[in-house]
């Protein structure tokens, strides 16, 4: 209670008489009338009264009177006018000014601890500077009291001058605290966030650094019983999180913003009042770890504690309009990750209700129309009626244009707008046409390029986007020179490998229409050179296999472009550095392993079990194929095991290649000199958007390249006409003459393979086919099947003689039927096949029925020579790697193909009597990921599957027809010509049914 009233003379005495006694009668209606005699006295005053400076600190100190028996925004109005007059007035150390300011410096302090509210705060800076340049004994709660004010009026308003000033008072506070007081923890995280804020408004990245250091130091100089420990951990978080974002791109920084995120998280006590901040500020840095890792655990995470932080808001408060914002970037995510329209759904409707909560002038507002305007561009894409689509996209881009518009062109976050209007506007061209859109994204692109520091991730993002628009302008020398000082300026420091593999796609695309090739074949290089980090071990499958399906058709492009130079070495290079990335892990492990167990077998021992506890760990995670967010648990646990794992594999791997003549331990060759077949040449189909060739491979002879007399859009067709579920047998019949005629049979002219009328399959040469791409679906074999006895094989290399002697295979002899499976059609044809290979060797080994389980079909499979299986097969459209084999038990425990390839055996043959057993996916064929690679991966050399699904009746007879051939010695090394034999014959009976017969593959590896 104030009681620094004087009276100097009868009207004074009148005033403070009254003032005084409201304050004890709690009589507001008292106070207020003292405040009247007050006003009046003072306006007739002189300016040079010896009483006046008395008179206007009573008057202000009544003010503070007022406020104790009816706050309002009345009174403060009235205290901050009398604060002003008296301001005005009183000098520097005048007395009345003095005691007034302690006066003030209580009130305030009891204002604060009741917590008025941001709004009343934030109008009460006048008054903390007042308080805050007074002579107190503690200049901590001063700057404390300022610190406060400062902070809620730059909250409300978004000055950077407020934000400034806010930053002086705070480092005043860390210089007066000392380690060890209660608050000294809270005083630092206070500066570390001050400092984040301004240096977010005012574009200035270089003041992150003292905000990182500070909020570290706050961690560590902090007690660890604080109350408010959680919120003190979660915001060192976000201050790591944007000095990993717009200064410093380090991964360590970032791990170390979702470390401190989850620990703040995990800190929180129940019924907490901060959670809702420390799981918004924990969701932020998982959705930027998962733009840079693609790790889908994280984001589904992120989603996961975007959800609780919302529920844990307030209606219709900013905070809750904060957390909006936060998990619709986080489900936008979580969308173009998975598809999964639920997720746009709900990236939607949080953006809007962040913008609903954010009016027109708020600093705020221009965030959240950029957050909607990003979420209704992907609903957009999901939206199946074409109108609605366009209106959303059409929407989309004016939001974009709002925020823009809304935003403060010097702020950090400008770029970004116009980055985001960039992206919006260049979809509106893509789908509409419209000049004028793409004209809007380019201006935009540049704008925002301009608009980002240099050697900043926001000036990346807005290159890769205006790359993007660039790239659907006309091809011409001038758009390649663009686009290249762009590409060029791209560094590890400022952008993921995926932002500049993309981009370097986008430029080589775009320089190979232009016709500068060199241009073309440099970009296309230095996107091959990424591809090993788009897929890195310490990613779980499904998010390595998603990385690599991203840049699709990337092989067959860059070698289009070293073809066009003439450059065949360095196409074949090309090709075989960036296709089987997956593949070319297992078979070279298998490979180099066998040299470290003679060089090492103590850390070959440890690589074994390494490399077995990942597959496990992979398999584990097949669940992520589905993209859902397990509701029962955090996600994040089983990635950071993963994690671990894999970085102990990588320590693993330098200790490797530091032992004698193990440096390229696991590493693939810089340069493919292949080692061929000493029987046949090897075929590579490249099948690009550019050119279509067959590169030529002859033993002792260079590579040769020939060009193909058809496109990628020809051989699409083609592929798509085979792929259908009801084929037109006599289409088909066609589409292999033409197969045959622009494709197969130039290729055996040049080689001098083409017969003038069939050849007995006897007499036939050899021959293995390496399709590239969309020519992976094509029978080249039954196009071929008059002239050459065909194989297959995923990659050159596969082929490549062992340095070191094969493993000895088993002696069994395996057979897996199901000629009735739980759910699936009845396979007569199955048991025709076990009851012939009976015949053929009685002592083989049939698991059948219900004895046909994954478990059992897994155990058997080492030891075994021979393995044959009868029955259903299916291709899963999320990944090949879950495309599966039908066994009794293949409701609950599938057997799929990422199963089979993590079995250790050394089979000689492998016969998949299945549908599609060799067929992939179209965005994973470069990985030539399907059952018969996995079943070579578990170490079989030899493999027939199908590409296509084949008919009961035609897959037993050729099954019959090959073990037939086959018998007696069962010599595998006559694999491919057996098979040759028993599809000659089916075609012989059927000539004109090419699906029954054309399906049937040979694959080989080393």
């Amino acid at each position: 209670m104030v009681r620094h009233l004087r009276k100097h003379n009868r009207a004074a005495a009148r005033a403070t008489s009254m003032v005084e006694r409201g304050q004890q009668l709690h009589d507001a209606r008292s106070v207020r009338d003292g405040l009247a005699a007050f006003d009046e006295l003072i306006e007739a005053m002189a300016p040079d009264h010896p009483d006046r400076p008395a008179c206007l600190g009573n008057r202000a100190a009544g003010c503070i009177a007022l406020y104790d028996l009816a706050p309002g925004p009345g009174v403060i109005d009235r205290l901050l006018h009398a604060q002003q007059s008296l301001a005005d007035e009183l000098p520097e150390g005048d007395p009345v000014r003095d005691v007034y300011r302690r006066d003030l410096l209580v009130f305030l302090v009891r204002l604060i601890v009741a917590e008025p509210g941001p709004d009343l705060l934030g109008r009460l800076v006048p008054l903390t500077r007042e308080a805050a340049a007074g002579r107190a004994a503690d200049r901590s709660i001063q700057l404390e009291v300022l610190s406060v004010g400062l902070n809620a009026a730059a909250e409300r308003t978004g000055r950077p001058d407020l934000l400034a000033e806010l930053v002086e008072a705070d480092r005043g506070r860390v210089a007066a605290s000392r380690p060890g007081d209660a608050s000294h923890g809270q005083v630092l995280i206070d500066l570390s966030t001050s400092l984040r804020r301004l240096a977010l408004l005012t574009g200035r990245p270089g003041l992150l650094a003292e905000a990182a250091e500070a909020g570290r130091r706050a961690v560590r100089e902090g007690s660890p019983d604080d109350p408010d420990r959680a919120l003190l951990l979660s915001r060192c978080g976000n201050t790591l999180h944007a000095l990993f974002t717009y200064a410093e791109r380090s991964p360590a920084i970032l791990r170390e913003s979702v470390t401190m995120g989850r620990a703040a998280v995990e800190a929180a006590p129940p019924g907490y009042a901060h959670e809702g901040t420390c799981l918004n500020n924990l969701g932020i840095a998982l959705r930027t770890s998962f733009e840079e890792a693609g790790d889908l655990t994280e984001v589904q995470e992120a989603v996961r504690a975007g959800r609780a932080a919302v529920a844990l808001s307030p209606p219709g408060s900013g905070v809750r309009a904060r957390y909006l914002a936060n998990l619709s970037a986080a489900s936008q995510e979580l969308y173009k990750r998975t598809g999964r329209r639920p997720a746009v759904g709900e990236a939607v409707a949080s953006a809007r209700e962040a913008a609903e909560l954010s009016p027109a002038g708020t600093p705020e507002r221009a965030g959240r129309l950029t957050d909607l305007a990003n979420a209704l561009h992907l609903l957009s894409q999901e939206e199946d009626d074409d109108e609605t689509a366009l209106e959303v996209l059409r929407e989309s881009v004016r939001v974009a244009r709002e925020a823009v518009e809304a935003g403060q062109p010097g702020d950090i976050a400008h770029a970004a707008r116009l980055n985001n209007l960039t992206i919006v506007a260049r979809a509106l061209f893509e789908r509409t046409g419209d000049p004028t859109a793409l004209d809007e994204a380019v201006r935009a692109g540049r704008e925002a390029v301009e608009a980002a520091a240099p050697g900043t991730t926001p000036r990346a993002v807005s290159q890769m986007s205006l790359l993007r628009a660039l790239a659907q302008q006309p091809p011409a020398r001038p758009v390649v020179l663009e686009m290249s000082r762009h590409w060029a300026e791209l560094t590890p420091e400022t952008a993921t490998p995926r932002t500049r593999a993309v981009v370097s796609v986008l430029l080589g695309s775009t320089a190979m229409a232009a016709g500068e090739h060199e241009t073309a074949l440099s970009a296309y290089g230095k996107a091959v050179d990424l591809l090993p980090q788009l897929a890195p071990r310490r990613l779980l499958r499904p998010d390595r296999e998603h990385g690599l399906a991203e840049l699709a058709g990337l092989p067959a492009d860059a070698a289009a472009a070293a073809l066009s130079l003439g450059r065949t070495e360095e196409a074949l290079s090309l090709l075989e550095r960036a296709r089987g990335l997956l593949l070319g892990e297992s078979i070279g492990a298998r490979r180099d392993l066998e040299t470290l167990r003679r060089a090492d077998p103590v850390k070959a021992g440890e690589l074994v079990r390494l490399r077995d506890r990942l597959d496990a760990s992979d398999r584990g995670g097949a669940d992520l194929y589905h993209g859902d967010i397990a509701a029962d648990r955090w996600p994040g646990d089983r990635t950071r095991e993963h994690r671990e794992l894999a970085e102990r594999w990588e320590r693993l791997l330098a200790d490797i290649r530091r032992l004698p003549g193990l440096a390229g331990f696991l590493r693939p060759p810089a340069v493919v000199s292949p080692r061929l077949p000493p029987d046949g040449p090897v075929v590579v189909v490249n099948a690009s958007r550019f050119r279509c060739d067959a590169l030529l491979l002859t033993a002792g002879e260079p590579v040769r390249a020939i060009r193909l007399d058809c496109d990628y859009r020809d051989l699409s067709a083609r592929a798509g006409a085979f792929q259908e579920t009801r084929p037109d047998q006599q289409r088909l019949g066609e589409e292999l003459a033409w197969l045959a005629d622009r494709v197969v049979e130039p290729v055996l002219a040049a080689l001098g393979l083409l017969a003038p009328s069939p050849r007995p399959a006897a007499d036939a040469p050899r021959i293995w086919w390496c399709p590239v791409g969309i020519a992976s679906f094509l029978p080249l074999h039954a196009a071929a099947l008059d002239h050459v006895v065909s194989s297959y094989t995923a990659t050159v290399g596969a082929l490549q003689p062992r340095d070191t002697p094969a493993r000895r295979s088993g002696a069994g002899f395996l057979v897996v039927q199901m000629d009735r499976t739980p759910g699936a059609r009845d396979l007569p044809a199955a048991r025709a096949e076990a009851q012939h290979l009976a015949e053929l060797v009685p002592g083989r080994t049939l698991l059948a029925g219900a004895e046909a389980t994954r478990d059992a079909v897994l155990a058997a499979l080492p030891g075994q020579r021979i393995v044959h299986f009868a029955c259903h097969a299916v291709t899963d459209e999320r990944s090949p790697a879950l495309n599966r084999l039908l066994l009794h038990d293949h409701r609950s425990a599938p057997l799929t193909a990422i199963e089979l390839s993590a079995v250790d055996t050394a089979i000689e043959l492998g016969f998949l009597s299945a549908c599609e057993t060799a067929r992939s996916s179209e965005a994973l064929a470069d990985e030539v990921m399907h059952i018969a690679t996995a079943v070579q991966l578990a170490g079989c050399r030899h493999v027939v599957g199908t590409l296509w699904p084949v008919a009961d009746s035609a897959a037993g007879r050729i099954a019959a027809d090959f073990y037939t051939a086959l018998a007696p010695s069962f010599d595998t090394g006559g694999t491919a010509r057996a098979l040759h034999r028993a599809v000659h014959a089916l075609r012989a009976d059927a000539p004109d049914q090419p699906s029954r017969w054309a399906a049937h593959v040979h694959l080989e590896s080393a």
